[in-house]
């Protein structure tokens, strides 16, 4: 058995010890976690990809927004709202007229510049604070539908997302490589 596990990622390469867990179970960890340079090649990379998806994004806020009126002026239901709110990254509290509104960290990485422009949005929109999640994004709650809508285009503009924070998509996990491993 070859000891080691080779991983192409972002054009870099990682060998990964290989572990045998049972007698035909064999596993190789990646840890990310204090890799500098390939965090920042993953970075760089993901940003390039999500530069042409601003122009799809932009106008989905606007139609967001619209949507989002009907249902605090009682136009449409809950769940007419909810189904397409949470791909938006958006929920309503109840009650109907705040919301909360949860920012996409892929893979948890922010540079310090974009996370003073976070915590400059919660002080902005007189939010009072930031609530970081175990799926490493970041929530603001009690905001209207359209400091909402204001915010997803301040974050977009920034290279932050709020689409598909929410919903039925993929989102960041956070567990053991051994997670069920006796």
């Amino acid at each position: 058995m070859n000891e080691y596990y080779e991983l192409k990622i972002c054009g870099l390469v990682r060998k990964l010890k290989k572990v045998k867990v049972a007698p035909d179970l064999v596993i190789a960890s990646f840890v990310m976690l204090g890799d500098t340079q390939l965090i920042e090649k993953c970075a760089d990379e993901l940003f390039d990809k999500m530069k042409d998806i601003k122009k799809v994004l932009l106008p989905e806020i606007e139609e967001f927004r619209k949507v989002g009126h009907k249902f605090v002026n009682g136009e449409i239901s809950v769940m007419d709202f909810k189904g397409q709110s949470g791909g938006m990254g958006v929920y309503a509290h109840r009650g109907g007229k705040e919301f909360m509104i949860r920012l996409r960290i892929p893979s948890g990485i922010i540079t310090m510049p974009q996370f003073k422009l976070i915590c400059d949005w919660a002080d902005k929109y007189k939010l009072g604070g930031l609530h970081f999640t175990t799926r490493q994004a970041i929530q603001y709650h009690g905001i209207s539908i359209d400091d909402v809508c204001n915010l997803m285009n301040d974050a977009l503009e920034n290279d932050i997302y709020t689409r598909g924070a929410g919903g039925n998509f993929p989102r960041n996990v956070a567990l053991s490589p051994l997670s069920g491993v006796d």
